[in-house]
C-alpha cells in the first residue's frame, strides 16, 4: 500500500482536512509495513467519508475505490473507463479466489 508524503501530512492533520483519528507518522516510519497498512486503512476510510459526502449518501466500498483511484478526476471518459476496467478485472479475479 502506498502512502505519499502529501497523504501522510493530511493524515497528521497538517492541512486541517482530517479532524478525528489522526495518524502522525514520519517518512521513515512509513517504511514499516505495519505502520503503512494502518495509515493506508485510515486513508481508505477518509476516502469513503469523502465519497459519501460527494454522493450525499453512504458510499459503497467500490465507490470508495473510485474516489481513491481518482476516477472522478480522470481527464477523459476513456481514462475513467480504463481505471474502472483495471479495478473490475482485479476484483473479479479476487472473487474467483474466494470460491476455491
Amino acid at each position: 500500500m502506498q502512502i505519499t508524503n502529501d497523504t501522510r501530512e493530511i493524515l497528521d492533520g497538517y492541512h486541517g482536512d482530517i479532524k478525528d483519528h489522526l495518524i502522525a507518522v514520519t517518512k521513515k516510519e512509513l517504511n514499516d509495513p505495519n505502520v503503512k497498512i494502518c495509515a493506508g486503512v485510515r486513508w481508505l476510510f477518509e476516502k469513503r467519508r469523502l465519497a459519501s459526502s460527494h454522493l450525499k449518501r453512504a458510499a459503497s466500498w467500490i465507490e470508495t475505490v473510485w474516489e481513491y483511484k481518482g476516477v472522478k478526476r480522470a481527464k477523459t471518459k476513456e481514462e475513467a473507463e480504463k481505471i474502472e476496467k483495471i479495478f473490475n478485472d482485479f476484483y473479479e479475479e479476487f472473487q474467483e479466489c474466494g470460491k476455491s
